[in-house]
């Protein structure tokens, strides 16, 4: 009996454990199931629509920036990797302003679409840029790139974009 109830001492903990792993790290089928329901973002939802001006394809430059400006942010941790991001969050802020300077020649759908796409990501660029801006150091590195970037993404989210014909 003391033999058989030694393995118990081990083995439960480690289910336990095992569960735990699971349920942290994998992915739970309700959360899948709920994945697949969500409505997609503009972005997915319409493939065939592309948003070209002037042979620039505005939807996926801007995609590519606001990826590479989250990556960037997300990369941050101090002041010298501010100082490695600045280059490519400087890049994301020049390739953000040749999209809005392109905004007035969009069709209202076009303007619906780049409004709609990030709008979706405003909130993880909200939440990464106060991250970073509060590291001692770093807001003296990036706050001037970073402040004009937010200020033109709410500008090309915000209704005024969508409505009007600029």
């Amino acid at each position: 009996m003391t033999g058989s109830a030694n393995w118990a001492y081990w083995a439960i903990p480690l289910i336990v454990l095992g569960g735990l792993l699971q349920y942290l790290f994998g992915p739970a089928p309700h959360q899948q199931e709920r994945a697949t329901q969500q409505t997609p973002t503009p972005e997915v939802s319409t493939p065939n629509q592309n948003v070209m001006v002037d042979g620039v394809d505005v939807k996926n430059a801007l995609g590519d920036s606001l990826s590479d400006l989250r990556t960037s942010l997300q990369e941050v941790t101090d002041v010298a990797s501010a100082q490695a991001a600045l280059p490519k969050l400087e890049a994301a802020k020049t390739q953000i302003d040749k999209v809005s300077n392109l905004v007035g020649q969009l069709t209202p759908d076009q303007r619906k679409t780049i409004a709609g796409m990030i709008a979706a990501v405003m909130p993880t660029i909200n939440r990464l840029t106060d991250r970073v801006l509060e590291i001692p150091g770093v807001g003296d590195v990036l706050r001037s790139t970073i402040d004009p970037v937010k200020t033109k993404l709410a500008d090309l989210s915000g209704p005024s974009t969508v409505g009007s014909g600029r």
